[in-house]
């Protein structure tokens, strides 16, 4: 049995829009915090990427966009999350870790 935020056969993370016991919820605000955050897995709510707040991740700072976690860099093995920065590692580059 997978706990919290995890699901699957090998308890894979849950989906951007997913969260819950086997990921069988969606997210609590409008599925996709609006495009400009993840769903936090455990707990449903929205997880703001740099420049974006508010309970949907509807309020634009201006900011650029950023990360929240590896997973936005290319879950850690192409990059992580540093301060709301993507730093690639070597052999990748761009907002998300691609290969470069």
């Amino acid at each position: 049995v997978c706990v919290a935020g995890y699901g699957g056969s090998g308890c894979e993370p849950c989906s951007q829009s997913r969260y819950g016991f086997v990921c069988g919820t969606g997210c609590s605000i409008n599925g996709n915090c609006s495009g400009h955050g993840r769903c936090n897995g455990t707990t449903g709510s929205c997880m703001c990427y740099v420049g974006w707040s508010g309970a949907d991740c509807s309020t634009s700072s201006g900011v650029v966009a950023g990360c929240v976690g590896d997973v936005d860099c290319g879950g850690g093995e192409r990059g992580r999350c540093v301060n709301g920065t993507c730093v690639c590692v070597a052999g990748y580059g761009g907002a998300g870790g691609g290969a470069g």
